[in-house]
């Protein structure tokens, strides 16, 4: 057995004191954090967080990209300045980084596995003028995964995906288009593939409500997304290019459109009255289409209505 003097005991407790021992597990527990996102380890960086965090922020294989997005400077060191026991299984530890100065609150939990503490949130504190907001980095995370995923689905263009990714209203609306339509517009949307590395979103959230902004080669896309009770979902696309031919004012208003139009030309073939007066306006259909005979001046089909002439 090796045996300490009492005097080097002593002096490794008072070091220890000093150095901030007392909050030895909290200041673990971020530094496993911090450390995983640094070295970009996706298997430490789950290890090191609560099952809410993992299913919120750490979703998809590329989470630590957009991850380091929203949390910068994961190299910095953090000084403990208040912890907070909020009961037996969770803390709140208010932190401060070395360099940058930055103020965060990470709530911490206790895994019930392995009975270590681990991160759950971070409240990132941001001060513009006199203004102090408070975001929490699941709900960022959780938002720009989403605009991730959309990216994905809607490069596919495989109706479902792009459906899965909208709110249900938007979606409903997408789901009703003909394939052809649908195609054409979800590409003119997507537009080049970004790699990962320019993937650097602009994103500001206002309750259930936010605004993503995405730099590209030929414009800038926006999307205005909903927080809906299955996480955040797109509920319109605007594209903002030099070039006319490149702009979208609303992908929900030009859906609305391409279906009226649609919905038009499926009542005009089908020569049903009925339907054409609720598509069209009331003095076109009392001076032309009410007492017109629809197939003696056939229309264009609306599945080929979409498609390029060579």
């Amino acid at each position: 057995m090796v045996r300490f003097p009492h005097t080097v005991f002593y002096g490794t407790v008072l070091v220890c004191a000093a150095g901030g021992c007392a909050n030895f597990p909290e200041t673990q527990a971020i530094d496993r954090f911090t450390a995983a996102i640094e070295t970009n380890d996706l298997n430490k960086l789950k290890a090191s967080a609560s099952e809410t965090f993992d299913e919120k922020a750490l979703r998809r294989k590329d989470s630590i990209d957009a991850l380091k997005i929203v949390y910068q400077h994961p190299e910095e060191k953090v000084t403990v300045l208040k912890v907070k026991s909020v009961s037996d299984t969770e803390k709140k530890v208010e932190v401060t980084t070395e360099k940058t100065h930055r103020k965060m609150e990470f709530k911490l939990v206790r895994d019930v596995k392995s009975g270590k503490w681990v991160v759950d949130d971070v409240v990132l504190k941001q001060k513009s003028k006199d203004v102090t907001a408070a975001k929490s980095l699941t709900e960022q995370m959780d938002l720009l995964l989403v605009v991730q995923d959309f990216l994905v689905a809607w490069h596919k263009g495989k109706r479902e995906e792009v459906q899965g990714v909208t709110t249900a209203s938007f979606g409903k609306l997408l789901g009703e288009l003909p394939t052809t339509h649908l195609e054409r517009l979800t590409k003119r949307v997507a537009g080049e593939r970004i790699k990962s590395e320019e993937f650097r979103p602009e994103a500001t959230i206002d309750g259930q409500d936010a605004i993503v902004k995405l730099q590209r080669a030929r414009g800038i896309l926006i999307l205005s997304m909903k927080l809906t009770n299955k996480g955040w979902k797109v509920s319109d696309v605007q594209v903002e290019s030099h070039k006319d031919k490149d702009q979208l004012a609303s992908a929900k208003r030009t859906a609305t459109v391409i279906r009226t139009v649609v919905d038009f030309l499926k009542a005009y073939k089908a020569s049903d009255k009925h339907e054409l007066k609720k598509l069209v306006a009331q003095r076109f259909y009392d001076k032309c289409l009410m007492l017109a005979d629809p197939k003696l001046v056939p229309l264009p089909s609306p599945d080929v209505l979409g498609e390029r002439t060579p």
